[in-house]
């Protein structure tokens, strides 16, 4: 209950600062820096390198990569239908294709089915979410800001981005089996912990909810691809493949979840289409509350 109060707090309390001006104008650069090059890189190095590698991470790890792959396919075809430019494209890919399934998910899953549907849900978010922001996200994100570059320069930005570069030492070190000293890590996971209340503070300075924007049929059309297509998706995949019980709800249900809220951050360092990145955020969570409920009970019957 404490994050979904801290979600509330943060992002209405960026909303608040931006409407007293109490806040710089562009605050929310500065923000966006730090959780993008700091809190980010120091949350990998926590994580990723003393995690437990096991078979049994397949199915909710999959989970992620799916999705992102999914939405990468989905809006690249209609963007070539419909001649979109690319920023609105990697815009709709980076929130739609990545899942707020940590500081949301984690309560919402823990409280609906407890501390084993906790640690599928932290199997999603560490080796499938973050792997997969740590890495294709990135890719995704110079892609289509930068789409006049050859695809060298898109990997030789890729690999000197703090976030990769700490993402590949965390990888090495778990391979290796080095620890890392006691006192960094604790270091490492306190700055990581700052990175969705930040996150949310820019999000909310930068957040209008506006009754007509140009953007209102790609904000429609995002959210239903997050919030209902895309997990359908997974849950007739993982129905298939036999993924039930606990493992299969988790999944799907870690699907349903909105928008990332540092992927969003990302797509706004990126200049691709701001407004639209935002909006993606706090509709989805508004939407979550109805949303996520419904999810439970479609998946207990289903299961």
């Amino acid at each position: 209950m404490e994050n979904i109060l801290l979600i509330i707090i943060c992002l209405f309390g960026g909303v608040l600062l931006r409407y007293l001006r109490l806040a710089p104008k562009n605050a929310h650069i500065g923000l966006n820096a730090y959780v993008i090059n700091i809190a980010l890189p120091a949350l990998s190095l926590y994580f990723i390198s003393s995690l437990e590698f096991t078979m049994e991470l397949l199915f909710p790890v999959f989970v992620a990569w799916i999705l992102v792959f999914l939405s990468w396919i989905t809006f690249a075809a209609l963007g070539k239908i419909y001649n979109w430019p690319d920023k609105l494209i990697g815009c709709l890919v980076l929130t739609t294709g990545f899942a707020n399934t940590s500081f949301l998910g984690f309560p919402v899953i823990e409280a609906f089915y407890g501390e084993e549907g906790l640690s599928k849900a932290i199997i999603v978010d560490q080796v499938g979410s973050f792997m997969a922001l740590s890495t294709i996200g990135l890719f995704i994100a110079e892609k289509y800001a930068h789409n006049d570059q050859s695809n060298r320069s898109i990997l030789k930005r890729l690999i000197s981005f703090p976030p990769f570069i700490a993402f590949t030492i965390a990888l090495l070190l778990n391979i290796t089996g080095i620890s890392i000293n006691n006192d960094l890590n604790l270091v490492f996971k306190n700055l990581g912990g700052t990175l969705v209340p930040v996150a949310l503070i820019s999000v909310g300075l930068q957040w209008k909810i506006k009754k007509r924007t140009v953007y209102m049929p790609y904000l429609v059309m995002g959210s239903l691809a997050k919030l209902l297509v895309f997990p359908i998706v997974i849950l007739g995949l993982y129905y298939f493949l036999g993924a039930t019980g606990i493992t299969g709800k988790v999944s799907v249900m870690e699907a349903a979840m909105p928008s990332m809220i540092t992927a969003s951050i990302l797509a706004v360092n990126y200049n691709l289409k701001k407004e639209l990145a935002n909006s993606m955020v706090g509709v989805g969570l508004l939407a979550s509350v109805i949303l996520l409920p419904l999810w439970y009970f479609l998946l207990e019957i289903i299961f």
